[in-house]
This record gives C-alpha cells, sequence and structure tokens, in this order.
C-alpha cells in the first residue's frame, strides 16, 4: 500500500502495466487511466490533492482500428426468422443503430408515431444516454409496424420489456440469442464433424452426414449386423461468426453508407460527438466507395495490347498503315550515328539523326519517327572523344530508322 502522500505517476504506470499484462485490451487501459485522471482532478478541486495531476504524463495507450462484422439485408431477414418470439422485435428495431441499453430503457411515451419520431433518452437505469445528450430520430416506414405492435401488447410502459413487463437488466445476454439464431439460418463460418466416441474432428463448409474413419460400427440399434461395416456419424458443430450484438448497430451505419448517404447524416443518426468519428470507425467503406468513384471516372482508357505480347514501348509506336520499326545494328565504324544533337551527346535522348548508308536501308519511307531534326543538324558532325565512346553505354532498347 503507497500513502497518497508519496504517490507518483510512475506508479499508476505500473499499475496499467500490471492490467496489461493481466490481458487487458488498449482500450480498458485508456478507460480505466480517464476514470484516474478524473478522481485525481476532483481531489485537486476539493483541496485533497497538490500539485499537477499524475495522470497527465502516462501516455494513452494505442487502440488498433478494427473492421466490424457486419450482416447484409438477406442474412438479417434469415437471422430475425430464427429469433425467438418474445426476442424479436427487440432485434428487428436494433437495425435503427440504438444501442443495447437504449432499447432496454425505451419508454412508450417516447414514441410519437403522428410525427413518426422516437426520443432516445436513457440508457439501462441511467437517465441519460451513452454521449449524455438525448436524441429524436426518424422512424424507418419498415420498422413501423414492429413499434406499433409492441405499443399494443408489450406489458408495462416500456417498449421491449422482460416478460413480465419489468425492464431487462444489463445481464440478459442477446448475444447468445444472436448466436444461435445465426446458426440455425446457417449464417456461420463451417462446421466442425466431432466423433463422440473418439477425439477425431475435421472442418468442413457443410453439415452433410460424414462419418469417423476411426470407429467402426458393425452392428445397427438393435444389435443386428450391418451389412456393411461403417464409421459412426460425426456431430455437427456450427462454427460462429465473430459477431456482437452490438455490431447490429454498426450493420446499421454500414448499410447507410453503403447506399450513399453521406457520412454528416450518418454521424447524426448514429449520434457520434464528432464526423471524425464516424469516418474513422467506418473508414474501409469510404475507401470502397473512393474505389468506384475512381474506377468510374478515370481518364486514361487501358491500352489495346495484343494477346501474347509484350507491351509497347512508348517510343515504339508507330502511326496507323505504317510498317513496325524493326532492329538495326548499329554502325562499327561510328556507333554514335544518329544520337548526335546541337547540344552535344545525350546518352537518354533519342534522336533519329540521319544515319550510315548501310545501317536500315531496308525500311520504307512510311516509316514513323518520335522527333525530328532541324535544318542546322545536316552540317554537324560528332567530335573524336564522342565517336569512341564504348558501345555499351547505347541504351539497349535503341532503335535506328532511316529518313528518306
Amino acid at each position: 500500500m503507497i500513502p497518497l502522500a508519496r504517490l507518483r505517476s510512475h506508479h499508476l504506470d505500473d499499475l496499467l502495466h500490471e492490467r496489461q499484462a493481466a490481458g487487458a485490451a488498449p482500450a480498458t487501459l485508456n478507460n480505466l487511466r480517464a476514470q484516474l485522471r478524473t478522481v485525481f482532478a476532483k481531489a485537486k478541486k476539493a483541496g485533497r490533492w497538490f500539485g499537477d495531476n499524475p495522470v497527465d504524463s502516462i501516455e494513452r495507450r494505442k487502440v488498433p482500428k478494427r473492421v466490424y462484422r457486419t450482416l447484409s439485408p438477406e442474412q438479417m431477414g434469415k437471422m430475425l426468422a430464427e429469433v425467438p418470439a418474445d426476442w424479436r422485435p427487440l432485434f428487428a428495431c436494433a437495425a435503427l443503430g440504438l444501442r443495447k441499453g437504449e432499447l432496454f430503457a425505451l419508454r412508450k411515451s417516447d414514441v410519437d408515431l403522428a410525427r413518426g419520431t422516437i426520443t432516445v433518452a436513457r440508457s439501462h437505469e441511467r437517465d441519460t444516454t451513452k454521449g449524455g445528450a438525448a436524441a429524436v430520430l426518424p422512424l424507418p416506414t419498415a420498422l413501423r409496424p414492429w413499434i406499433e405492435y409492441q405499443l399494443a401488447h408489450a406489458p408495462g410502459h416500456l417498449v421491449f420489456p422482460a416478460p413480465d413487463g419489468s425492464q431487462r437488466t444489463r445481464e440478459a445476454d442477446p448475444q447468445k440469442i444472436l448466436r444461435h439464431a445465426l446458426a440455425r439460418a446457417g449464417i456461420v463460418e463451417g462446421y466442425e464433424h466431432r466423433c463422440r466416441w473418439c477425439a477425431h474432428r475435421e472442418r468442413a463448409s457443410d453439415a452433410e452426414p460424414r462419418f469417423c474413419p476411426t470407429c467402426r460400427k458393425v452392428t445397427d440399434g438393435r444389435g443386428r449386423p450391418l451389412a456393411e461395416a461403417r464409421g459412426r456419424r460425426l456431430w455437427p458443430v456450427a462454427l460462429h461468426i465473430p459477431i456482437r450484438f452490438h455490431d447490429l448497430h454498426h450493420t446499421f451505419a454500414t448499410e447507410l453508407l453503403r447506399r450513399g448517404v453521406d457520412s454528416y447524416r450518418v454521424q447524426r443518426l448514429m449520434r457520434h460527438s464528432d464526423v471524425r468519428v464516424t469516418l474513422g470507425t467506418y473508414a474501409h467503406l469510404l475507401v470502397e466507395d473512393l474505389r468506384a468513384a475512381a474506377d468510374a471516372h478515370t481518364p486514361l482508357p487501358a491500352m489495346p495490347v495484343a494477346a501474347n505480347s509484350a507491351p509497347i514501348e512508348p517510343h515504339a509506336l508507330h502511326q496507323e498503315g505504317t510498317t513496325s520499326i524493326d532492329p538495326a545494328p548499329i554502325s562499327e565504324g561510328n556507333p554514335l550515328s544518329g544520337m548526335e544533337r546541337e547540344t552535344g551527346f545525350e546518352p537518354a535522348t533519342l534522336s533519329l539523326g540521319k544515319s550510315e548508308s548501310g545501317i536500315a536501308g531496308r525500311h520504307n519511307a512510311s516509316q514513323a519517327v518520335v522527333t525530328t531534326r532541324s535544318a542546322d543538324d545536316a552540317s554537324f558532325q560528332p567530335t573524336t572523344s564522342e565517336a569512341d565512346f564504348p558501345k555499351r553505354f547505347l541504351p539497349p532498347c535503341y532503335r535506328i530508322c532511316r529518313l528518306h
């Protein structure tokens, strides 16, 4: 036990490191740090602590961004069909973007059917929401029948109460119901077929009957011998997808963004404190929207390339109706022929000057050229040092053609 007068920043940092070693997530550590900072700030305000807040010097943990697993509209329909009847309206209205506590605490007086709005003002037993502010949301037309049914048949003053009319507690676990509903609907990652007699297990993408290769069954259930011995039947167990009930909250925002709703409206419907929270949480969807826009408005068309051919070099393109430019050997006597320019020797620049008579005499007059020479180049001759330039420095893709 450390006396409060001797408490320093490194003591609190050691506490966070111990929690991290025990398996606490970065977000959990940041929440603990925020609570400690609030405690010392209030203590300083009340005159119980003097000096700087020791938590200010402790850095926040970096929380990795995650991509939330969501359901498509088709999967939502299959899942709702498998949810128990007393939970089905609550799961359907989770598409409003409400959190679990907000659904549990929603009152019938918060619903205005005449205006088509829902007021979200409470969460669990608290008289405020997670964001600390009430919000008025529009009631979607598709969810109106569910709300009307609950207003007429749900016992008590709550929209989604427990069977006895009381408010569901925090311990109420819709996650388990969601997991079993998805398994019954076939929305799983696969199946693990297990043998009840031995430890044999095998994974598959379906739940079709499979038999154990180790445990042989020679009789039927009545003790009569089988005509053909086979392995014992394996028991298929669904491998659940990693999705939480809270991810239905993210499913609502995901579907809005995929349908082209702008991020500012999504922020208001999700009741995020800032649009940057929305952009940071669903950035992967915004990237896909940018990809679609880039593919739809790319100004450069794809260059046609013949099958089984290498990409065309830009300097080797020729005009329509002309013959192709074949490579020609460089003259042994003058390896720099065709590479001269007025400003001197430039190895990286292509020039189609007048070549020796024996280099490219077989080419037609209609051959295309990439650059042209002026009339002043006719009298230019390379210097001795230029003429002796080693051939190994010539560009390998160099092409020489003849001008007629």
